[in-house]
């Protein structure tokens, strides 16, 4: 998938890790967001509000190319990370919103 655009996206790796680390340490501490501020909440939903794809633009192209057939364990990897940051979404605002009628 790579091989004549190893320069292009010799950090894709790199950059993939620190957002599947970054929505991982999230979902592991997700009883510490019970303590957080409204303010920290909310840029803690700030950071999470794009996909990995819009985040890095560079890797746009690459995008078409992640699929069960080619790249079963990325697109696996992808799927996850995008439905474990939707969920940490939804808890975001739903923490928001009830520090909101308190």
């Amino acid at each position: 998938m790579l091989q004549n655009n190893d320069e292009q996206f010799r950090n894709l790796i790199p950059d993939l890790d620190m957002c599947l680390l970054n929505v991982a340490g999230f979902c592991s501490n997700s009883r510490r967001l019970l303590k957080l501020t409204k303010e920290i909440l909310q840029e803690i939903q700030a950071s999470l509000t794009t996909s990995f794809f819009e985040e890095y633009p560079q890797y746009r192209l690459l995008e078409r190319q992640i699929d069960e057939l080619n790249t079963p364990d990325l697109y696996e990897r992808l799927a996850l990370y995008e439905k474990m940051r939707n969920m940490l979404l939804e808890l975001l605002s739903t923490l928001i919103h009830g520090q909101n009628s308190d």
